[in-house]
């Protein structure tokens, strides 16, 4: 008895060659720069801001509990950074929610920064400039493409 009419069907199927993840667009790139660059103008309007340095005699408990917060912003960041470099589109949608609070914030802060000091004004527009630039580049047509494609390429492993 060789044949058994009950065995499943037998053949030679050769396993798909996987293909290489598509290349990163220069896009995603830029983007990775602009938040590096968002970041450090965050960083240097705190240390410069004339209320924060006023504030110069903080008690170590309050010192302990910003500096917390800023070590677990800065960690969660990184996360989301590294995750847009993955190509994890929720990365995406939570830098740019972040990033509109942060603009929604800077506009509603206009009229107090004009009257900082002159060189807060510059680093005003600068960060506005900057944060705006990253939110299109997150959502122009390469970078949906790029992220649509490492989903997919993700999918077929």
């Amino acid at each position: 008895m060789a044949h058994n009419p009950y065995a499943p069907p037998t053949s030679i199927v050769a396993d798909a060659a996987a293909s290489p993840p598509p290349a990163r667009p220069w896009q995603i790139k830029a983007i990775l720069g602009l938040i590096l660059l968002s970041f450090l103008i965050g960083m240097i309007s705190l240390v410069m801001d004339p209320e924060i340095r006023a504030l110069g005699g903080l008690q170590g408990t309050v010192l302990a509990v910003v500096g917390t917060f800023i070590l677990v912003f800065v960690g969660l960041l990184a996360v989301v950074v590294a995750c847009i470099w993955r190509a994890h589109r929720w990365a995406r949608i939570v830098y740019a929610v972040l990033c509109v609070l942060g603009l929604v914030t800077e506009v509603r802060g206009l009229i107090d920064v004009l009257g900082m000091p002159g060189w807060y004004f510059p680093l005003y527009l600068l960060s506005v400039s900057v944060d705006t630039a990253t939110l299109v580049l997150l959502f122009v047509p390469a970078t949906n493409a790029w992220f649509g494609a490492m989903r997919a390429a993700r999918l077929a492993r």
